[in-house]
């Protein structure tokens, strides 16, 4: 089929309809005909990154680069594969020949801060910001969406322990373009810095704004309820449920959630895990060095990091993706041999956290629910240590449906939804602890005790790790993470967030779910008693 200019513009009205999939076959059948042309190939990589494929993207721009090694597009998009992939070198690589190929492009700046925020050299990700900045002031145009900038310089203020800047640089930007997003970052950064002008001005935003779309009014109005919600926490309990209610409402209007999406997967990985189960990789002592800390979103999973990462031998990963995405290759991938699946697995796991981690001894991985996948990560990296951390249900929903999650942890937007996927956390957990060579290799802790009796714990934990080096009190209390955990780990360890009283028309709702989605597991087998481990009343 030769190509026109017709096609690749029937493939962006595809995209821009969200026809993703109608789009993305287009572009493949004309690139079977048309497989040198660089727009066509540039375009097809592109849907892949849009789809989260980006070891597909990556193969093919990989070799239309070799054709076209001056393209910016192509080094840069490349670059940013990478950095999706945690794949550091390749994308250093990748995203510094864009930056000799146009060095006036601001795109490949914020990919290079992006990097070393995630290496932890704060100095060089704010050079690096600051040249984006630089950039995109010369242009008339640029591409980049401001907000996300600044946002992220932000998050490397507050990695260097310079609050005031990170808020002074916010309301000069506020000042300049009064976004939704930047006055969510706001909140959440210092709320006592809201003014009663800002407050007003948020109102009267929410009151006269005009919507373009759905995805429009979500992006414009869910930051604006946020903030407003968490604003009112700490003086108006009811109107910031109120907010907070709306919010939601917002969020699950786009998103149309079907909650058994997630039944489906974590049946799919107990049935996968079967076919492998009494399998051994090539590599027992694989894994030395990677710690991960699992749980539910919202359970501690970065408190407990700044514990772990609390002294000179342990770098701090944060939530890496890497192990996620190598579990959907292992399952995509053609090659019958599981051994071999098994054994690249654990291989492009330890080659990406290696490399992160520099001359650390370990690296934490602290992705939540990489507890879904216990029984692949010990087969991947058999002396890999498991940190699994639990706390009270009704205290994690609560966390949850407070934080802005759209995209990343979708069921976070009802407690109907929370309570399902609470009951399948917990079937696929004990599926794994029903195994005793699993559950043997796993630290259970909660998050109770560990704020209740933290000496004890932090001890426990680090001989269970093998940590050696002293804990660092002071290393904890600043310790940085970018997620929305950062200004509870931060300061002393409080007891705040225990048995919190909120929301109780919706607590209801949360445990019927819960119990409705545990008889459906119940019925699978085998015979567990569905109380999440412990904190609710027994009950079937």
């Amino acid at each position: 089929m030769q190509l026109t200019q017709n096609h690749i513009n029937q493939i962006l009205q595809n995209l821009n309809l969200g026809q993703i999939e109608k789009g993305l076959q287009l572009a493949k059948n004309l690139l079977n005909t048309n497989k040198d042309n660089l727009q066509l190939n540039k375009l097809v990589a592109y849907i892949y990154s849009m789809k989260e494929q980006n070891h597909l993207s990556i193969d093919i721009l990989r070799k239309i680069k070799k054709k076209f090694p001056q393209d910016f597009d192509v080094s840069n998009n490349l670059g940013y594969n990478y950095l999706n992939e945690e794949k550091v070198s390749l994308a250093l690589e990748n995203i510094n020949d864009a930056i000799k190929i146009n060095p006036h492009d601001p795109t490949p700046y914020k990919n290079l801060a992006e990097i070393y925020l995630l290496l932890r050299n704060f100095d060089k990700a704010e050079s690096a910001i600051n040249l984006c900045l630089e950039k995109i002031a010369k242009q008339v145009n640029s591409s980049l969406h401001l907000s996300n900038i600044v946002r992220l310089k932000v998050q490397i203020f507050l990695a260097k322990n310079e609050r005031v800047s990170a808020i002074d640089f916010l309301k000069i930007n506020l000042n300049q373009n009064f976004d939704p997003e930047l006055l969510f970052e706001l909140v959440n950064v210092d709320r006592d810095t809201i003014t009663n002008d800002i407050l007003n001005k948020a109102k009267s935003l929410i009151k006269d704004n005009i919507y373009s779309s759905h995805l429009d009014r979500l992006n414009k109005l869910s930051p604006l309820l946020f903030f407003l919600a968490k604003y009112y926490e700490k003086n108006d309990q009811s109107l910031s449920e109120e907010y907070y209610n709306q919010a939601n409402t917002e969020v699950k209007n786009i998103q149309r959630l079907k909650v058994i999406v997630f039944q489906k997967r974590f049946k799919s990985i107990m049935n996968s895990y079967n076919s492998i189960k009494d399998l051994e990789g090539s590599s027992p002592q694989r894994g030395t060095g990677n710690l991960f800390i699992v749980g539910m979103p919202r359970s501690g999973t970065s408190l407990l990091e700044s514990v772990v990462t609390a002294n000179s031998q342990v770098f701090p990963g944060g939530e890496l993706k890497a192990m996620n995405r190598l579990y959907d290759i292992f399952e995509e991938s053609p090659n019958t041999n599981l051994i071999e699946k098994i054994d690249d697995m654990g291989r492009e796991y330890s080659d990406i956290t290696s490399e992160i981690k520099g001359a650390h001894d370990y690296i934490v991985d602290k992705m939540p629910l990489n507890a879904t996948l216990i029984g692949f990560i010990l087969k991947a990296l058999p002396n890999a240590k498991i940190i699994l951390i639990l706390r009270n249900p009704w205290d994690i929903a609560i966390s949850l449906y407070k934080q802005r999650y759209v995209q990343n942890i979708t069921f976070a937007a009802s407690f109907f939804n929370i309570g399902v996927y609470m009951a399948n956390f917990e079937a696929i957990v004990n599926f794994w602890l029903n195994h005793p060579s699993i559950k043997n290799k796993i630290y259970k802790l909660k998050y109770e005790d560990l704020v209740n009796n933290f000496d004890l714990e932090q001890k426990s934990i680090y001989q269970f790790c093998e940590i050696s080096s002293p804990y660092q009190q002071k290393v904890r209390e600043s310790h940085f993470v970018r997620t929305a955990s950062m200004n509870q780990v931060q300061g002393k360890i409080h007891k705040e967030s225990i048995k919190k009283n909120a929301f109780e028309n919706g607590h209801k709702e949360f445990l019927d779910a819960y119990y409705s989605q545990a008889e459906y597991w119940k019925s699978l087998g085998p015979s567990i008693t569905y109380n999440f481990f412990g904190y609710f009343g027994q009950k079937g």
